[in-house]
């Protein structure tokens, strides 16, 4: 599933993806243990508010890995709303297919 996928059926209803195993693929950016895959925006009022899915991932060492496009895989635990930024969480996660910046 493309992460712009998973945001936009979260925002929908967060019911049918909450506590399961899902495949995500994206583009992956990383703040030193926080690594966020971008899914675009959504509008809200007129103005843009960036989505991303977070990954938490099992490993340490899987997060100096996940650059550029990649593939994860982890348990999704809903999604988080602050007013400049809409966030899926993926727990547990492991890095599928590691990305080449």
């Amino acid at each position: 599933m493309d992460a712009a996928a998973l945001v936009r059926a979260q925002l929908r209803d967060s019911r049918p993806y909450h506590k399961k195993t899902l495949t995500v693929q994206g583009d992956a950016s990383r703040e030193r243990e926080v690594v966020r895959l971008a899914a675009g925006v959504a509008m809200e009022g007129g103005k843009e508010i960036p989505c991303t899915v977070r990954v938490m991932f099992r490993k340490l060492s899987d997060v100096s890995k996940a650059k550029g496009p990649v593939t994860v895989r982890g348990r999704c635990e809903g999604m988080s709303r602050s007013p400049n930024r809409y966030e899926v969480l993926l727990m547990d996660a492991e890095l599928v297919q590691a990305g080449k910046e």
